[in-house]
């Protein structure tokens, strides 16, 4: 679930108010708010709005709240995730000033370390992740076959690739027919791409 979606959970319950009452109240279906609260879907603008307006609160207070989002309100087995846009996680360095939102979600390991990235492209179609989704990441440096993965490459840039390896090959795929965003080969011992981690929960944009 996202941090807004926990938010807008933990406000509808304080005023007493069922899934349906509160899509009502928002003109909006029940079955928006259930994928909004459980984090199935990332909120607009115009619903973010739209739903601080009715709960008295700020927009940004719904979107995390980030300078006060507060720990106790996590479910156990849950973790709170920060999310970052590709450009911030090329640099290397992550800081907070980076975070453009967080995000929680279910974990069984809480040794797992994870990070989010908002999607920039349509590379990976196929595998229904569009632009505009959030990808949930778990930071490992080893990839299976099938594996979704974020990569750095050679120019410092990262993105989002299928991994596939065949002997001594692995393959970087793409579903883009585009010339300058090709499916790229390397040879096993090549040291210029680097497998970052895996991605393992997809958020869609609304």
């Amino acid at each position: 679930m996202s941090i807004l979606g926990l938010t807008i959970r933990k406000l509808r319950e304080e005023a007493n108010l069922s899934i349906e009452d509160l899509a009502k109240e928002l003109s909006v279906s029940k079955n928006l708010i259930r994928n909004i609260e459980n984090g199935y879907l990332n909120a607009d603008a115009d619903f973010t709005e739209k739903a601080a307006a009715f709960f008295g609160v700020t927009p940004e207070y719904l979107r995390a709240s980030i300078a006060g989002f507060e720990p106790a309100f996590l479910p156990k087995g849950y973790c709170c995730v920060n999310i970052f846009e590709s450009k911030a996680i090329e640099t290397g360095v992550l800081c907070e000033s980076d975070v453009i939102d967080r995000i929680v979600i279910q974990t069984s390991d809480e040794h797992e370390d994870y990070i989010a990235m908002l999607v920039k492209n349509n590379l990976l179609s196929n595998c229904r992740i569009y632009a505009g989704d959030t990808v949930v990441i778990a930071r490992r440096s080893i990839a299976e076959n099938g594996d979704v993965c974020l990569i750095s490459f050679p120019d410092q840039s990262v993105d989002l690739r299928k991994f596939y390896r065949d002997g001594t090959k692995v393959t970087l795929f793409t579903d883009s027919k585009e010339e300058d965003l090709p499916s790229l080969t390397y040879d096993i011992s090549n040291s210029s791409y680097k497998v970052l981690g895996k991605v393992v929960k997809l958020i869609a944009n609304m």
